[in-house]
């Protein structure tokens, strides 16, 4: 828990003062009847290397849409290229509305998360204390979106020349939302 009842602060000529508290107070998770507050994080090179290597896997996408369209015939590379890439837009749509807060519930549920964080709402620049204690929820939510995209796109690797484009995007939707989302609340979250 952290202790709420004073700020320190460093002022110009090098002292510390106590503050009172003037700021609003933090985010909060009720479990049960106790009120947990999260730590907050103001900014650190962990936040930077988390957005820097959110932004190295989106470009994964496209280098694995070229990787298989080279691998398929000239007539079929473009429809890999665009399952990859439309892919990837089912699946930033999905996991910003829903998919974050079922991966990586907020609250202390046993078998999937809630839509407690849908549309990262409740995301602020607070950590999970267990998982990533570092990093902002925000940060963390970016970076595992994008996890989530190269996860989908590894799928249309076996099926060039095979797939149609409606019924792959349905598919990349359900799949995140069933398969992918599930399984990383197992595997990842604090409650899982």
């Amino acid at each position: 828990m952290l202790d709420l009842g004073k700020i320190v602060n460093l002022t110009a000529n090098g002292t510390l003062e106590d503050l009172e508290e003037t700021t609003t107070q933090l985010p909060y998770i009720p479990v049960g009847l106790e009120v947990t507050h999260l730590p907050v994080d103001n900014g650190s090179a962990s936040t930077g290397f988390m957005i820097l290597a959110g932004c190295m896997v989106w470009f994964m996408v496209p280098g694995l849409a070229l990787f298989y369209s080279g691998l398929s015939r000239h007539t079929n590379a473009l429809s890999l290229m665009m399952l990859c890439m439309q892919g990837m837009a089912v699946v930033i749509v999905q996991y910003f509305l829903f998919g974050f807060s079922l991966a990586w519930g907020l609250k202390g549920r046993t078998f999937v998360g809630d839509f407690y964080s849908g549309a990262y709402n409740n995301l602020y620049t607070h950590s999970f204390p267990n998982t990533s204690p570092q990093i902002p929820a925000i940060s963390f939510a970016f970076f595992q979106m994008m996890a989530a995209n190269i996860a989908a796109a590894l799928i249309f690797g076996s099926v060039p020349e095979r797939a149609r484009f409606a019924p792959a995007m349905v598919f990349v939707f359900c799949w995140t939302t069933f398969v992918y989302d599930f399984t990383s609340f197992w595997e990842w979250a604090d409650y899982g």
